[in-house]
């Protein structure tokens, strides 16, 4: 069973946002990222073995840039998806 998890990413005022979506995306189990406008920058969509797994990709592949200064991760219990 795979695990899916939101991670909402604030970055520093002088990050260049295109470069930072491009290196998420090098990420084996990112499957999606989002520039979105509000209290976060990015937005990205990850899917994991296990919430170890995403504990690690979360530390080790998005908390290590530079330009990230926050994430919060969001761990999706269910999912409902319209025909």
């Amino acid at each position: 069973m795979t695990i899916q998890a939101y991670v909402l990413i604030n970055l520093s005022t002088q990050a260049n946002k295109d470069e930072v979506i491009s290196i998420l995306m090098g990420v084996d189990c990112v499957l999606e990222a989002h520039r979105v406008y509000g209290t976060h920058d990015l937005v990205v969509l990850l899917e994991a073995e296990s919430i170890k797994q995403v504990k690690e990709i979360t530390l080790e592949s998005i908390r290590v840039l530079g330009e990230v200064l926050g994430t919060i991760t969001l761990i999706s219990l269910d999912s409902y998806i319209r025909d």
